[in-house]
């Protein structure tokens, strides 16, 4: 957050409004956000496995990237846009 100069960049913002978006579209409230289908939660080794071969296919060493990747690219993302 310092290093942005944004007090209101945080994680937990990000997560609220994650959470306050999934509210509007009428699930249950136990439900997670990240599904990959009605029955089959989205797994963590899933995440990691498909953003290796991501990076491989743009020419990066996949060794490089992995979930943390996709925390702070999304942290960044949501700043760049003033989410």
């Amino acid at each position: 957050m310092a290093r942005s100069g944004c007090r209101w960049c945080c994680p937990v913002l990000a997560a609220w409004f994650l959470t306050s978006h999934h509210s509007t579209l009428g699930v249950g409230a136990n439900t997670l956000l990240c599904k990959v289908d009605s029955s089959q939660n989205l797994q963590v080794r899933d995440v990691v496995r498909a953003t290796k071969c991501a990076a491989e296919l743009a020419g990066q060493d996949p060794e490089n990237y992995g979930s943390h990747s996709l925390r702070s690219g999304g942290a960044t993302a949501l700043l760049n846009a003033w989410i």
